[in-house]
């Protein structure tokens, strides 16, 4: 597990942090009230200016700011520092269903002999074997459409 000055050591988790931030002021309706700065200085001990600066990327994320801002917040640090994690796992998971997706398109192809191409394959029978891959896999059936003959790609 990342320490917390390990992660800021990351110029973009301390922009996802910043976002996290930022939508937490936008949820609550602060964000761009006038004197903000002032006031989140006034209360966590930090000068207007580090916070401007921060707030505008022109100078790096401490570790104690995130944790008084955390504490401002009333979040946990983690709050602030987990949307990296779950945007990451995220991505990965997609690009992952992407990559079994075609692992069985080609399986699919095989199994029906036409030349690596599932969709010379009759609908019916394209959907029931991506099902049948899709259980295997554990994928949602969220992409029923994926097969259909309007999606398929061009050569």
């Amino acid at each position: 597990m990342q320490t917390l000055p390990e992660f800021l050591k990351i110029k973009e988790n301390q922009k996802v942090v910043l976002e996290k931030i930022i939508e937490i002021f936008r949820e609550r309706g602060e964000w761009g009230e006038y004197g903000l700065f002032a006031k989140i200085a006034e209360k966590i001990g930090f000068s207007p200016s580090y916070i401007g600066k921060a707030f505008n990327e022109k100078t790096p994320l401490r570790e104690n700011f995130v944790e008084k801002m955390a504490e401002y917040l009333e979040v946990s640090v983690d709050v602030l520092t987990k949307v990296e994690i779950l945007k990451r796992a995220h991505s990965e998971r997609a690009e992952a269903q992407k990559s079994y997706m075609k692992i069985c398109m080609d399986v699919i192809a095989s199994l029906y002999n036409v030349s690596k191409d599932p969709y010379l394959i009759p609908e019916k029978d394209r959907e029931e074997a991506m099902e049948l891959c899709r259980k295997q896999l554990g994928l949602p059936a969220n992409d029923r459409n994926l097969l259909k003959k309007k999606d398929k790609p061009s050569k």
